[in-house]
């Protein structure tokens, strides 16, 4: 009689779980470890790893359930330890990402330029826990490659559009009201958004993002007016009243709130609006159209 195999250990629960399952295939199928090395060519060191809880690669769990199989039911039963595996494994990752977080916050609203975008993001990326280039490819569907993030990770470059910008963002945990910031630094750094990304933000942001984006718009349109009143040509003057005019659209129409005159101040362009609040709008406006 051999002796009683070792403890599972429960550790990481998805691969104790899982090797509850194998070890009692192994008993339903009466097999021994020199049976089962050789119907699956793992060693018996490697498959008892396996049955004890301990880190294994995914073919080895899925090879020890294969080789046990003795009625259709174990076919559930093997499908069972795939998920465990991939719980297991992505716990794990987790972990290890954890232990990699950096404590320094990243500052988008200190950006200025794109040397400073590049260094915000880095930082955005290390207090993730430092995702490997492969996993920002994987959690980013593609949009991100794994050559880009690689670029973006190590300084070389930032991503090259707004929706590249928004999944690398995503990849290490920022979304939601946390892209405020972020949107103001794009926009700051890239300056006032062409006609195309303006398009295609409104066609694949979720309305919510939308206004967070079309917000960092307008305070960029507004600091444009701020500082170059004097220089600004009439054609650029017509453009930027444009741009205004749909990110004010985008955000207030949305949420149905008009700002204050403060919040305004010059660059909104009149829009129709009638009543108290087109009033407010056109006084706060009236400087700039003037211009």
């Amino acid at each position: 009689m051999g002796r009683p195999e070792a403890p599972i250990d429960h550790t990481i629960p998805g691969l104790g779980r899982a090797a509850e399952i194998l070890r009692s295939m192994r008993r339903s199928a009466g097999l021994t470890y020199t049976h089962l090395a050789d119907r699956t060519n793992y060693s018996p060191a490697h498959l008892k790893r396996a049955a004890r809880g301990h880190w294994a690669s995914a073919d080895v769990f899925e090879a020890y359930a294969q080789a046990c199989v003795t009625e259709d039911a174990d076919y559930c039963l093997i499908a069972e330890v795939r998920h465990l595996h991939s719980t297991a494994a992505e716990a794990i990752a987790a972990d290890k990402r954890a232990a990699r977080r950096s404590t320094v916050v990243p500052k988008p609203q200190y950006v200025h330029d794109e040397p400073d975008l590049s260094r915000a993001l880095r930082d955005a990326w290390t207090r993730a826990g430092r995702p490997t280039c492969r996993q920002i490819e994987t959690l980013t569907r593609g949009q991100v490659p794994s050559s880009t993030a690689h670029a973006v990770t190590t300084a070389h470059t930032v991503p090259r559009d707004l929706r590249q910008y928004v999944a690398f963002l995503s990849a290490c945990e920022i979304s939601g009201d946390a892209l405020a910031a972020w949107f103001r630094a794009w926009t700051k750094v890239r300056g006032v958004p062409r006609d195309e990304e303006r398009r295609l933000a409104r066609k694949w942001m979720e309305p919510a993002v939308a206004v967070l984006y079309f917000t960092a718009v307008l305070a960029t349109v507004q600091h444009r007016f701020d500082t170059g009143a004097r220089t600004i040509s009439g054609k650029e003057a017509v453009r930027l009243r444009a741009v205004a005019a749909e990110a004010f659209e985008a955000v207030y129409g949305a949420s149905r709130q008009v700002p204050s005159p403060a919040g305004l101040r010059g660059f909104v362009i009149l829009d129709g609006r009638q009543g108290q609040e087109g009033r407010h709008v056109a006084d706060a406006s009236a400087s700039v159209i003037a211009a």
